[in-house]
Protein backbone atom coordinates (compact mmCIF):
# COMPACT_ATOMS: atom_id res chain seq x y z
CA UNK A 1 0.00 0.00 0.00
CA UNK A 2 1.13 3.50 -0.67
CA UNK A 3 2.10 5.87 2.13
CA UNK A 4 -0.88 8.25 1.65
CA UNK A 5 -3.37 5.38 1.90
CA UNK A 6 -1.68 4.02 5.03
CA UNK A 7 -1.76 7.52 6.53
CA UNK A 8 -5.50 7.83 5.80
CA UNK A 9 -6.22 4.42 7.31
CA UNK A 10 -4.24 5.30 10.43
CA UNK A 11 -6.03 8.64 10.74
CA UNK A 12 -9.44 6.98 10.35
CA UNK A 13 -8.57 4.44 13.04
CA UNK A 14 -7.60 7.25 15.42
CA UNK A 15 -11.07 8.78 15.08
CA UNK A 16 -12.97 5.49 15.23
CA UNK A 17 -15.60 4.98 17.88
CA UNK A 18 -14.32 3.74 21.23
CA UNK A 19 -14.63 0.01 21.79
CA UNK A 20 -18.11 -1.08 22.83
CA UNK A 21 -18.73 -1.43 26.53
CA UNK A 22 -20.75 -4.51 27.27
CA UNK A 23 -23.26 -4.17 30.06
CA UNK A 24 -25.18 -7.20 31.22
CA UNK A 25 -28.57 -7.68 32.84
CA UNK A 26 -28.23 -7.28 36.58
CA UNK A 27 -25.59 -4.56 36.41
CA UNK A 28 -26.38 -1.07 37.61
CA UNK A 29 -25.55 2.19 35.90
CA UNK A 30 -24.89 5.08 38.25
CA UNK A 31 -24.96 8.58 36.76
CA UNK A 32 -21.79 10.53 37.44
CA UNK A 33 -21.55 14.22 38.25
CA UNK A 34 -20.87 14.77 34.52
CA UNK A 35 -24.42 13.70 33.70
CA UNK A 36 -26.44 16.90 33.52
CA UNK A 37 -29.38 15.65 31.46
CA UNK A 38 -32.38 16.28 33.75
CA UNK A 39 -33.81 12.84 32.91
CA UNK A 40 -30.66 11.02 34.00
CA UNK A 41 -28.77 13.20 36.47
CA UNK A 42 -28.46 11.50 39.88
CA UNK A 43 -30.13 8.35 38.61
CA UNK A 44 -29.44 4.69 39.26
CA UNK A 45 -30.51 2.27 36.54
CA UNK A 46 -30.79 -1.51 36.78
CA UNK A 47 -30.08 -3.12 33.40
CA UNK A 48 -32.83 -5.65 32.66
CA UNK A 49 -31.91 -6.41 29.04
CA UNK A 50 -28.78 -6.00 26.93
CA UNK A 51 -28.45 -7.49 23.47
CA UNK A 52 -27.93 -6.61 19.80
CA UNK A 53 -31.15 -4.57 19.89
CA UNK A 54 -29.95 -2.30 22.68
CA UNK A 55 -30.02 -1.86 26.42
CA UNK A 56 -33.13 -1.53 28.58
CA UNK A 57 -33.15 -0.59 32.24
CA UNK A 58 -35.24 0.73 35.10
CA UNK A 59 -34.63 3.74 37.31
CA UNK A 60 -34.31 2.37 40.83
CA UNK A 61 -34.47 5.64 42.72
CA UNK A 62 -37.61 7.35 41.44
CA UNK A 63 -40.70 6.35 43.42
CA UNK A 64 -43.87 8.11 42.35
CA UNK A 65 -46.94 9.10 44.34
CA UNK A 66 -49.14 6.82 42.22
CA UNK A 67 -50.47 3.74 44.01
CA UNK A 68 -50.16 0.39 42.24
CA UNK A 69 -53.97 0.02 42.31
CA UNK A 70 -54.27 3.04 40.00
CA UNK A 71 -52.08 1.35 37.36
CA UNK A 72 -53.43 -2.17 37.87
CA UNK A 73 -57.09 -1.88 38.91
CA UNK A 74 -57.46 -5.69 38.71
CA UNK A 75 -55.30 -6.09 41.81
CA UNK A 76 -57.45 -6.78 44.87
CA UNK A 77 -54.76 -7.29 47.52
CA UNK A 78 -55.24 -4.45 50.01
CA UNK A 79 -51.64 -4.99 51.12
CA UNK A 80 -50.25 -4.07 47.66
CA UNK A 81 -52.84 -1.55 46.42
CA UNK A 82 -51.36 1.26 48.50
CA UNK A 83 -47.72 0.63 47.51
CA UNK A 84 -46.28 3.18 45.12
CA UNK A 85 -45.34 2.60 41.50
CA UNK A 86 -41.78 3.58 40.64
CA UNK A 87 -40.96 5.56 37.52
CA UNK A 88 -38.96 3.15 35.37
CA UNK A 89 -37.83 5.73 32.86
CA UNK A 90 -38.86 8.35 30.33
CA UNK A 91 -40.09 5.81 27.77
CA UNK A 92 -43.68 5.62 28.97
CA UNK A 93 -44.53 2.23 27.51
CA UNK A 94 -45.28 -0.83 29.58
CA UNK A 95 -44.85 -1.88 33.16
CA UNK A 96 -42.25 -4.09 34.76
CA UNK A 97 -41.91 -5.69 38.16
CA UNK A 98 -38.87 -6.66 40.16
CA UNK A 99 -39.32 -9.47 42.66
CA UNK A 100 -37.03 -10.53 45.48
CA UNK A 101 -37.09 -14.31 45.20
CA UNK A 102 -34.69 -17.12 44.56
CA UNK A 103 -36.93 -19.47 42.59
CA UNK A 104 -38.09 -18.84 39.06
CA UNK A 105 -41.78 -18.94 38.35
CA UNK A 106 -43.73 -18.81 35.12
CA UNK A 107 -43.13 -15.54 33.30
CA UNK A 108 -40.14 -14.48 35.43
CA UNK A 109 -36.53 -13.94 34.34
CA UNK A 110 -33.53 -14.02 36.70
CA UNK A 111 -31.49 -10.79 36.68
CA UNK A 112 -29.14 -11.53 39.56
CA UNK A 113 -29.11 -13.52 42.78
CA UNK A 114 -32.40 -12.88 44.52
CA UNK A 115 -33.87 -10.57 41.85
CA UNK A 116 -36.31 -11.65 39.17
CA UNK A 117 -38.19 -9.52 36.64
CA UNK A 118 -41.23 -9.60 34.41
CA UNK A 119 -42.90 -7.30 31.93
CA UNK A 120 -46.03 -9.46 31.68
CA UNK A 121 -49.00 -7.63 33.24
CA UNK A 122 -50.81 -10.89 34.08
CA UNK A 123 -47.73 -12.08 36.02
CA UNK A 124 -47.48 -8.70 37.78
CA UNK A 125 -51.12 -8.98 38.89
CA UNK A 126 -50.62 -12.61 39.98
CA UNK A 127 -47.56 -11.64 42.05
CA UNK A 128 -49.34 -8.64 43.58
CA UNK A 129 -52.22 -10.86 44.64
CA UNK A 130 -49.82 -12.82 46.85
CA UNK A 131 -49.49 -9.68 49.00
CA UNK A 132 -45.74 -9.16 48.60
CA UNK A 133 -44.31 -6.15 50.44
CA UNK A 134 -42.25 -3.30 48.89
CA UNK A 135 -39.05 -4.83 50.23
CA UNK A 136 -39.63 -7.75 47.86
CA UNK A 137 -41.89 -6.47 45.07
CA UNK A 138 -41.73 -3.25 43.06
CA UNK A 139 -43.70 -2.17 40.01
CA UNK A 140 -42.19 0.25 37.47
CA UNK A 141 -43.99 2.30 34.84
CA UNK A 142 -41.89 2.91 31.72
CA UNK A 143 -38.22 2.23 31.14
CA UNK A 144 -34.94 3.72 29.93
CA UNK A 145 -33.32 2.54 26.74
CA UNK A 146 -30.27 3.08 24.57
CA UNK A 147 -28.71 1.59 21.50
CA UNK A 148 -25.61 -0.35 22.54
CA UNK A 149 -23.40 2.19 20.74
CA UNK A 150 -25.11 5.15 22.43
CA UNK A 151 -24.71 3.74 25.94
CA UNK A 152 -21.14 2.72 25.21
CA UNK A 153 -20.34 6.29 24.11
CA UNK A 154 -21.98 7.69 27.27
CA UNK A 155 -19.94 5.34 29.48
CA UNK A 156 -16.71 6.31 27.64
CA UNK A 157 -17.63 9.98 28.08
CA UNK A 158 -17.79 9.40 31.82
CA UNK A 159 -21.55 9.94 32.19
CA UNK A 160 -22.09 6.52 33.82
CA UNK A 161 -20.18 4.13 35.99
CA UNK A 162 -21.15 0.48 36.09
CA UNK A 163 -21.45 -1.43 39.34
CA UNK A 164 -22.61 -4.96 40.10
CA UNK A 165 -26.27 -5.17 41.00
CA UNK A 166 -27.48 -6.50 44.32
CA UNK A 167 -30.87 -7.34 45.77
CA UNK A 168 -30.06 -5.03 48.67
CA UNK A 169 -29.60 -2.03 46.34
CA UNK A 170 -32.57 -2.95 44.12
CA UNK A 171 -34.93 -3.14 47.11
CA UNK A 172 -33.34 -0.37 49.14
CA UNK A 173 -35.67 0.96 51.81
CA UNK A 174 -34.30 4.43 51.02
CA UNK A 175 -34.28 4.70 47.22
CA UNK A 176 -33.91 8.48 47.62
CA UNK A 177 -30.39 7.88 49.03
CA UNK A 178 -29.34 5.18 46.57
CA UNK A 179 -27.53 7.51 44.15
CA UNK A 180 -25.56 9.20 46.95
CA UNK A 181 -24.43 5.83 48.32
CA UNK A 182 -23.49 4.30 44.94
CA UNK A 183 -21.87 7.37 43.40
CA UNK A 184 -19.07 7.49 45.99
Amino acid sequence: MSRPILFLLAAAAAFAAPPAVLVTPGQMLVATEKSTDPDFARSVVLVIRSDEHGVVGLWLNRPSDVPIGKVFPRIRSQRVLRDRVFLGGPVAIGAYALVRRAELGAGLTRLLDGVLTTGDSAVIVRLAETGLSPDGFRVYAGYVGWSSAQLSAEIHAGLWKTVPGSARAVFSTRPDLLWAVLSR
